[in-house]
């Protein structure tokens, strides 16, 4: 699903993230824990600016895995 592979059309960073932020991820949980932060979902424009790289396949691959 996340980069496609035999075939089969990949869902991209894009739809990715829209899936994520409906589950609310990225976004604090709203329960009252010290020092609670939102999440960090990357994005085209997050790693162009961090590293000065464009995103790559390989990116929609590793964060469909859980990894960035």
């Amino acid at each position: 699903m996340g980069g496609g592979f035999e075939g089969r059309k990949a869902w991209g960073i894009d739809r990715w993230n829209q899936w994520w932020r409906k589950f609310g991820l990225g976004e604090k949980t709203g329960i009252d824990l010290n020092e609670e932060k939102a999440g960090f979902l990357p994005d085209p424009t997050w790693k162009q600016k961090a590293t000065g790289e464009p995103w790559r396949i390989g990116d929609t691959y590793h964060v469909s895995i859980g990894q960035r």
